[in-house]
């Protein structure tokens, strides 16, 4: 808990992170009958706030956000999902199993071929 120990309007001295500090005053006497502990919990600042004041412009995050999971998404797909070599073509497909996301041409020295390609060209 951080706070500071106030005695009648005083401050006799801190508390963070449950450390006690006292300032460099003595005290050869003081009564303790009235007494209050400002404490407040510590609070992260959120994603906003921090952005804020590093100075990032924040209005097209959410934007970016959406398309960065749309791309992710989508890159899942093409490492998990259906693909196929067909016509001389390479073939990814979206997750319904039928529409293509990717169809890349398929070459081996410049021919068009299905077998040992060492080119693919995006369609």
């Amino acid at each position: 808990m951080d706070g500071t120990v106030m005695v009648k309007g005083t401050s006799l001295y801190s508390v963070k992170n449950a450390l006690i500090t006292i300032p460099a005053q003595e005290y050869t006497e003081y009564e303790i009958s009235d007494f209050t502990v400002n404490a407040a919990p510590a609070q992260e600042p959120s994603v906003q706030e921090v952005l804020t004041r590093l100075g990032v412009p924040t209005s097209d995050i959410a934007g970016d956000l959406d398309e960065v999971l749309t791309k992710q998404v989508k890159l899942l797909q093409v490492l998990t999902g259906k693909w196929e070599v067909k016509d001389n073509q390479f073939i990814m497909y979206d997750a319904d199993g039928e529409t293509p996301l990717y169809t890349f041409d398929l070459t081996q020295d410049g021919t068009p071929t299905e077998y040992n390609p060492d080119k693919r060209v995006l369609v």
